[in-house]
């Protein structure tokens, strides 16, 4: 399960990184590490709830994780940047709470 959960994390990171790309913007290199951090408890989340083979649970993650970043781009747009750091990333967290990418 090690090397699939793996495999699923960079997946959603290179979620994220296209994304931003879609929308002309970069991930900052000081935010990779909390982005990652991020993506891999929401995966734990789905794990604790037997749901990381469970095709449409997956599919609801990546939705809720691509809006996510959509939501670190508005942000980063609203404040005339076209890097997601971060400040950026810890605005969106506190203001998001969709599963399974949530304090609670």
């Amino acid at each position: 399960m090690h090397n699939k959960l793996q495999d699923m994390q960079n997946d959603f990171w290179n979620q994220a990184a296209e994304v931003a790309d879609k929308h002309n913007f970069l991930i900052a290199s000081d935010c990779e590490e909390p982005l990652r951090l991020f993506i891999s408890e929401g995966l734990n989340q789905l794990d604790e709830e037997g749901l990381l083979t469970d095709g449409p649970s997956i599919e609801r993650a990546k939705a809720n994780f691509s809006n996510f970043v959509s939501e670190m781009v508005g942000t980063a747009l609203e404040q005339g940047t076209s890097e997601v750091d971060v400040p950026i990333f810890e605005v969106t967290v506190a203001a998001f709470t969709v599963w399974p990418f949530s304090e609670g």
